[in-house]
């Protein structure tokens, strides 16, 4: 569908997340940008996520409920979402996460203000009482291509829940890689600087990332496993990269060491 004025779509994936997703919803509906949706996208839950859900909707508007009758992984939950979404900016919310009220707010205004297409936020690295700031850098900083690809090899800066993006630009790079175990993001991010779109970090931190033992992430060596497929995949596609961005040699070689390690732990899983 056409993208709606200003209109922010807040894409929400969930899956067996119920005790933590009333704060995550909880947390975007109280921001002070008003003019939004949420689609809450129920990746085959079985945990009284529906009933959660409706909850919310008989007492706040623009509340939308899409559900997978069985599990597709969240980079297909993601991309549901953004399929149904009717905004003119897509915002991602992991559903163990939560946002600060000012976040849209302050994307927003920031996103025009910094001329960029995706931007991300500081945010809090949440473990149990414990909130740490992720990042202490003294201003914003815009990537692009090519310093901001060799940046963004060296080091991630996006997490998804503080993610910010242009629906136009999205829609020129693709979705998200449904093929891949994790890291799906880190290759959507790259995918971007590698389309010639500028990425955004602010040194505010606008969100809460919450640490915990059943996230995706804590898969150490799925996770380098999957970022050695995502640098092959550019040096195939772009090869100048090798030359242009000398980091990611010893980002391959680094994570071809985690996928020995990984194809030794599946032998006997």
């Amino acid at each position: 569908m056409a993208a709606n004025s200003n209109l922010i779509s807040v894409i929400v994936p969930t899956y067996n997340s119920a005790r933590f997703l009333d704060e995550a919803v909880e947390s975007a509906v109280g921001q002070t940008y008003k003019n939004l949706e949420v689609l809450i996208i129920d990746d085959g839950s079985t945990d009284g996520t529906e009933a959660l859900v409706k909850k919310w909707q008989n007492k706040s508007t623009g509340i939308h409920y899409i559900k997978h009758e069985k599990n597709k992984g969240l980079p297909a939950a993601r991309n549901t979402g953004i399929r149904y979404a009717k905004g003119k900016y897509i915002a991602l919310l992991d559903a163990d996460d939560t946002w600060l009220p000012r976040k849209l707010d302050v994307q927003l205004h920031k996103l025009e203000e910094l001329g960029v297409d995706v931007l991300f936020s500081n945010w809090f690295i949440w473990q149990g009482e414990k909130k740490q700031i992720a990042f202490d850098f003294k201003q914003e900083r815009v990537f692009s291509k090519e310093k901001g690809l060799c940046a963004y090899i060296r080091k991630n800066y996006g997490v998804p829940s503080t993610a910010f993006i242009k629906r136009s630009a999205l829609e020129k790079v693709g979705l998200f890689d449904e093929s891949l175990k994790s890291s799906e993001d880190y290759d959507l991010w790259l995918r971007f600087l590698l389309k010639g779109f500028k990425i955004g970090l602010l040194r505010e931190p606008l969100a809460y990332y919450r640490l915990h033992s059943t996230q995706m992430s804590t898969n150490f060596y799925r996770m380098h496993a999957t970022r050695l497929t995502i640098f092959k995949n550019i040096v195939r596609q772009h090869p100048m990269v090798l030359l242009n961005c000398p980091i990611i040699w010893k980002k391959i070689f680094l994570h071809q060491g985690y996928k020995i390690i990984q194809d030794f732990i599946n032998l006997f899983s």
